[in-house]
C-alpha cells in the first residue's frame, strides 16, 4: 500500500495531461482509486475537520445545483455532475498526504526532483525539442502542466515550501519557474504574501528586503529576456512580462473594458452564452485593442453575472456547474455563476477556515496566494494546484496529531 500511494503521488505530480477517453486521464483513475480508502478510513480527523466539512458541503451544493439546473434545462446533468465531482477528486488527495506522512515519505526529496524536472522540461520546450502536450505556446513556461497559470501555482507552492525549509537554492529555482510562467497575478500575490510576512516581523527589514527583491527581479527580467532574445533596440518595453503588465493597464485596455461593460447581455440558454463567449462573439472580442486576456474576461463576466442575477433561484444556487464552460478567468465569478451566493459563501468560508487552521505556515500562505490568484484565474479548478494543496493538508493533519500526542506524553 505504501508503494502504491507513493507511485500515485509521484505520477500525479510528474505526469503530463494526457487524456485516455474524452477528458478522463490516468490521474483521475488513480485518484478515484483512493475513494474506498477515504470512505473506510478510521481516523475521524480526516472527516470531522472544519475545512473538509465545508468542502463536502460545497460539493453537496454543487451536485444539488447540477440536478436542479438540469431539470430546468440550464445544463446537461452529466457535465454538471462531472464538474462537481472534480472537487471531491481533489479532496481525496488528503488521504494520500495523511498516509504518506504516517509512513515517513520524504516529500522534500520528491519536490526537489520536481523542480529540476520542471526546469528541464521548460528548457527543452523553449528550445523546441519537445512540444507542450497541452497545446499551449511554449513562449511561457508550462512544463508538464495544462498551462502557465497552473505551473505558476505549483511554483508558488514550491517556493513557499522551500522558504519555510530554508532550502535557498530550490527556493530560488522555484522563483525562476514562477517568473518564467509570466503569470502576473500569481507573481503579484506571492510578492504581497512575502511583503506582509516581513512586515509582521520587522518593518525596517521588510523595506530592505523589498528594495533588494525589486533589484533582483529587474536583473532577472533582463537575464531571462536576453535568453529569450526579447531584448532589442526598443529596450525594456520589449520584455514580454513588462509588455503583459503594461498592456493590462494601458488606455486601450481600459477603453475596451468600458465598451464591454456598456454591452451587458442576458442570455436564455447555455448554447447562447457559449456562442457569445467562445464562438462568433469571441471573434468580435478579439477585434478590441489592449490586453486581450483582460478584455475577454470582462466580456464573459458582463454576460454571466447579469444572467445569473436574472432569476431568484439562479442567484441563490447558480446556473449549475459547467454552464460557463472551461474558462471564466475569475474563480469567484465562476463560483457565483455555478453555485450562486450560497456556494460562493460556503467556498469563501472554506478558504478562511483553511487559512485559520494551517496558521502562518507555507500552506496558509499558499492558500492566500491562490485565493488572490483566483480573482483573475480559475485556479480552484486547476488539478495540480489543488492536488498539492490537499496532499500537504493531509500531511499537516498527520503532523498536528503527532505533535499533540507528543505533548500529551510530556
Amino acid at each position: 500500500m505504501k508503494n502504491y500511494f507513493s507511485l500515485v503521488f509521484i505520477y500525479c505530480l510528474f505526469s503530463f495531461k494526457i487524456n485516455l477517453v474524452g477528458e478522463f486521464r490516468l490521474d483521475d483513475v488513480l485518484a478515484f482509486s483512493l475513494i474506498i480508502i477515504f470512505l473506510s478510513a478510521n481516523n475521524k480527523n480526516l472527516f470531522f475537520d472544519k475545512p473538509v466539512i465545508l468542502m463536502l458541503a460545497f460539493i453537496a451544493l454543487s451536485l444539488f445545483s447540477s440536478l436542479y439546473n438540469s431539470l430546468v434545462e440550464h445544463i446537461n446533468f452529466i457535465r454538471g455532475f462531472l464538474f462537481s465531482i472534480r472537487h471531491f477528486e481533489y479532496l481525496i488527495f488528503i488521504v494520500l498526504g495523511f498516509f504518506l506522512a504516517s509512513w515517513g515519505c520524504n516529500f522534500t526529496k520528491i519536490l526537489k526532483v520536481y523542480v529540476i524536472y520542471a526546469l528541464g522540461l521548460i528548457m527543452l520546450q523553449k528550445l523546441g525539442v519537445i512540444a507542450p502536450v497541452s497545446g499551449f505556446s511554449a513562449s511561457r513556461a508550462i512544463a508538464n502542466t495544462g498551462g502557465p497559470w497552473e505551473l505558476a501555482a505549483i511554483a508558488a507552492f514550491l517556493l513557499l515550501y522551500f522558504h519555510e525549509k530554508k532550502l535557498w537554492l530550490y527556493f530560488g529555482l522555484s522563483f525562476l519557474i514562477l517568473f518564467l510562467t509570466e503569470s502576473r497575478v500569481t507573481l503579484a500575490a506571492v510578492l504581497v504574501v512575502f511583503l506582509f510576512k516581513f512586515i509582521r516581523k520587522d518593518f525596517i527589514k521588510s523595506v530592505f528586503v523589498a528594495t533588494f527583491a525589486s533589484f533582483f527581479v529587474v536583473i532577472l527580467l533582463l537575464f531571462v529576456s536576453a535568453i529569450n532574445a526579447n531584448v532589442n533596440s526598443k529596450g525594456l518595453s520589449n520584455i514580454v512580462i513588462f509588455e503583459r503588465v503594461s498592456d493590462a493597464f494601458s488606455s486601450e485596455t481600459f477603453n475596451s473594458i468600458v465598451l464591454t461593460l456598456n454591452a451587458i447581455t442576458v442570455v436564455e440558454t447555455q448554447e447562447e452564452y457559449w456562442e457569445l463567449g467562445y464562438g462568433d462573439g469571441l471573434k468580435e472580442i478579439l477585434k478590441n485593442d489592449g490586453d486581450l486576456s483582460t478584455v475577454i474576461r470582462f466580456a464573459r463576466w458582463v454576460v454571466l453575472v447579469p444572467t445569473t442575477l436574472n432569476g431568484f433561484d439562479s442567484t441563490l444556487i447558480g446556473l449549475g456547474p459547467s454552464f460557463a464552460g472551461k474558462a471564466v478567468d475569475g474563480n469567484y465569478i465562476r463560483l457565483f455563476i455555478e453555485t450562486g451566493l450560497i456556494g460562493l459563501f460556503i467556498y469563501l468560508s472554506f478558504v478562511f477556515a483553511f487559512i485559520k487552521k494551517t496558521r502562518l505556515n507555507y500552506l496558509s500562505n499558499y492558500m492566500i496566494v491562490i485565493a488572490l490568484t483566483a480573482t483573475f484565474i480559475d485556479i480552484f479548478t486547476t488539478y495540480k494546484a489543488l492536488m498539492v494543496l490537499w496532499v500537504f493538508y493531509g500531511k499537516f493533519i498527520y503532523d498536528t496529531l503527532q505533535n499533540r500526542n507528543q505533548f500529551k506524553r510530556i
